[in-house]
This record gives C-alpha cells, structure tokens and sequence, in this order.
C-alpha cells in the first residue's frame, strides 16, 4: 500500500464524516485518516485516528506527513 494517498478527513465522527470515512476506506488506493478530538473516538474499520494536536498539526514524522488531500 506505498503507493496508496493518503486522505485527512476533519469532523469524521460526525454524521456527514462518518458516512464519507466509511466511503473512503472501502476504496484500496486510499489510506485514510480522521482528526479526533477524542481518544475514545469510533470510527469505522480501517481508518487510521489521528489526535488533534494544534502545536503539531503538520509537524514531520507526524501521520498527517505526506498528505495528499484533506477535507474539512
């Protein structure tokens, strides 16, 4: 899966969010990646949780590194 994209969707565990994670993630050339707020989140199977931290939101050596598209 190296040569999938990854995707960063905000608000998916929202109504809206989690039906598009859950669109995402069935597809095979997407790694997909939610910002929680909450470490407890539930998010569909597959989809990767990435805590939302404001001081190191892009930061290198971060999972959000190397992103192809966020949606928000």
């Amino acid at each position: 899966m190296s040569s999938s994209r990854k995707v960063l969707v905000t608000g998916g565990t929202g109504f809206v969010g989690r039906a598009l994670l859950a669109r995402l993630v069935a597809r095979d050339d997407l790694r997909v990646l939610a910002w929680t707020r909450r470490a407890d989140a539930v998010l569909p199977a597959g989809v990767v949780p990435v805590p939302l931290s404001h001081s190191r939101m892009f930061a290198a050596g971060t999972e959000v590194e190397g992103l192809h598209t966020v949606v928000h």
